[in-house]
C-alpha cells in the first residue's frame, strides 16, 4: 500500500472495503462539517464589507481634517498689538 495525501491506496487500484468504509466516513464528516464553515466564510465577507465601509468613512474625516487644519493653517496669523 502507498499512502498519499493521508489517504490509503491499493498499489493495484483494489482498495478494501476498509478504506471505502473510512473514505465514505470522511466524506459524510465533510459534510456536516461544509455548512458550518460556509457560513463562517459568509458572516467573514459580511464582517469585512462592514469594515471596509467604516474605513472609507474615517478616512473621508480624516482627509476633511486634514483640509481643515490645511486652511487654518494658511490663514495669516493677526500682527501682535
Amino acid at each position: 500500500m502507498e499512502t498519499h495525501a493521508s489517504i490509503e491506496v491499493d498499489a493495484d487500484g483494489d482498495g478494501s472495503a476498509r478504506e471505502r468504509e473510512r473514505l465514505l466516513t470522511d466524506l459524510a464528516d465533510v459534510g456536516v462539517v461544509l455548512p458550518e464553515f460556509a457560513q463562517q466564510i459568509a458572516g467573514a465577507r459580511r464582517q469585512a464589507a462592514q469594515l471596509r465601509r467604516e474605513n472609507d468613512s474615517l478616512v473621508q474625516q480624516v482627509r476633511r481634517l486634514q483640509r481643515a487644519r490645511a486652511a487654518l493653517a494658511s490663514r495669516p496669523k493677526p500682527l501682535p498689538r
